[in-house]
């Protein structure tokens, strides 16, 4: 009976290894456009991977956060000879991860900025302290995103107008013919 049941049990992970039934969670209110705002929980025997649909309804904002996610993962795989960091990936919107490509109709996502995974084995999350801390992080990572984003936005704003009025500024000097 007991060789029944890991046998069963065995199977069952197997199955969800093939074939694993995201867990979609709202952890933020979505954009007008529908696709941020959730995260997908993909539950593996050895691994939990986490996939962030990040979109955002402004283009340039989209356009920000697709250069600063690829900056984010270049960044986390440089720093990555620490055990202790998650893995990570980010895909642009016409690139479903495999993951949740069940989830989504094939290209409906294709103008989102794209899909950020952090994948956690058992090594990141053993001690509760370290669990609690993965979690956390993993809540406010859209509104860590949002307002690295937002942030961008506004010092860029802030250089060009700098600019603008250094150029104003040289064109009012220059004497004119007439």
């Amino acid at each position: 009976m007991d060789l029944l049941r890991a046998s069963e049990s065995n199977q069952s992970m197997v199955m969800a290894e093939l074939d694993p039934v995201p867990s979609t969670v709202q952890i933020q209110r979505p954009t007008s456009r529908g696709h941020a705002g959730c995260c997908h929980i993909i539950r593996r025997p050895d691994r939990v991977t986490v996939v962030f649909p990040v979109d955002f309804e402004d283009e340039t904002d989209r356009a920000l956060a697709r250069l600063y996610l690829q900056h984010f993962v270049e960044a986390q795989r440089k720093a990555s000879t620490k055990a202790d960091a998650p893995l990570c990936d980010f895909r642009r919107g016409n690139n479903l991860p495999a993951e949740v490509a069940s989830v989504y109709k094939k290209g409906s996502t294709d103008d989102i900025a794209g899909f950020l995974s952090f994948t956690f084995l058992a090594s990141h999350v053993t001690a509760e302290r370290k669990r609690e801390r993965a979690i956390e992080l993993l809540v406010s990572f859209l509104t860590y995103l949002d307002c690295h984003v937002k942030a961008s936005k506004t010092h860029m704003h802030s250089r060009m107008r700098q600019k603008k009025d250094a150029l104003l500024g040289v064109l009012h000097d220059t004497p004119t013919n007439t």
